[in-house]
Parts: C-alpha cells; structure tokens; sequence
C-alpha cells in the first residue's frame, strides 16, 4: 500500500467530529457518514481519498456535485465502517473484533471501489467464522447489502452449506426461517448449491480463502 502523503495522527474533534492532522498545503476534504441521527465528519486529505478509491476521484475529480466542493455526505454509509477505513488506510489494520464492523467495511469497500480494502474485511469474516458457526445476521446483511453473484453472497452461502453440513450449524427455528422467508435469493442460491452438491463434501471456506478475494 502506498503510504500517504501526509503522517498525520489521528484525533477526536468536538460536536461528534473525527479529523486528522494536515500538512499545511494538504486539500482537506470534509466527509459525513451515516443518518443525522449517527452522523460522523472526519477531515481527511483530498489526496488520500482519490488515491486509494474509484468512487472518491469520480466524486471528488467528476462531475458529481462535490467534484471542487471541500465536503461531501454520505447519508447511507455506516459510520463504523468508514472510521475502520480511514484506520486501515492509515496503519494497513483494522483494530477490532466485531464481525458485523467487517461486514460493513466489506460493503464500504465495495461501493468505493477499494479492492484491497474489501479483501482484507474478507479475510478477517473468514477467520472469524473458522471458529464460530455463520449467523442469520450475517447471512441476512451479506445478501441484503450486496448484488447478485458477489462475492460477499458467495461466502456467505458456502460458510452456511459447510457448517451445516457438518453439523456445526446452530439452528434456532425460528430465526432461520425468518431469513428464509424474506432473502428470496438465499433460498435460490441453497437450492442451486443442492442440485450441484450432489451429495459431495462440502470444504471449508477458510482453506479456499483465496476463492473470494479479487481475482
């Protein structure tokens, strides 16, 4: 990874504002994360943004309405998941243990078109699930935060259909078939996975991790 321009040291502002330390003749960009009711603001480097995303250089360099604006919002995005951006941006780690905080960092990562970053909250669900059993939580954000055939789906139900069929599963009735009634594209792609199954083994995801990162 590139290290940024600027070494700056990462702090709390006031009324709810993280920023960081700029060199003088840094553009600084004021991004807004998340509902009014959760909103965050960090100051972060113009440079540093269009470096490492697509999706900040079409906004920040395009024609969207904040292309020459020193702020931008981004009212749908989770705020947690952006500040384990900005941390991994900054020391190349994501200093928590929270598993829907990768969930979140995975769909971030995907909108802004940071592979690199994506791949690393990857990683860390498919460590975590090495030793626990997937969730309906899980399951339910991983199809409903992302589109068809992504890679997030493809783990997400590969981790199901290896933890049940080795029995792993902690199956509470009620909770999956909520899930199996309102993710319509879970159930399709299960039946799809039974057809092709065969009644093969099923490998664990953590030992073909490689299989849902960016090719």
């Amino acid at each position: 990874m590139t290290k940024p321009e600027t070494s700056p040291t990462l702090v709390l502002g006031v009324n709810g504002r993280e920023g960081l330390e700029l060199l003088e003749d840094a553009i600084a960009i004021e991004i807004s994360v998340g509902r009014k009711d959760e909103e965050i603001s960090w100051i972060l480097p113009k440079s540093l943004l269009i470096h490492h995303s697509e999706f900040f250089n079409a906004a920040l360099n395009g024609t969207f309405a904040e292309s020459g604006s020193r702020s931008m919002t981004m009212p749908e995005d989770n705020p947690m998941a952006f500040r384990l951006l900005v941390q991994w941006l900054y020391i190349g780690d994501i200093k928590i243990d929270d598993v829907d905080a990768w969930l979140e960092a995975w769909v971030l990562g995907d909108k802004i078109g940071n592979t690199a970053f994506r791949d690393y909250a990857m990683t860390k669900l498919v460590d975590y699930y090495h030793d626990f059993a997937i969730t309906t939580t899980t399951v339910a954000i991983a199809y409903q935060k992302s589109v068809l055939g992504s890679q997030l789906r493809k783990w997400a139900l590969d981790q199901f259909l290896f933890h049940s069929n080795s029995g792993d599963l902690y199956f509470f009735a009620d909770d999956w078939v909520s899930v199996l009634e309102t993710e319509t594209e879970f159930i399709a792609d299960i039946a799809k996975a039974t057809i092709l199954f065969k009644g093969g083994k099923v490998e664990d995801p953590h030992a073909r991790l490689d299989s849902y990162l960016e090719e």
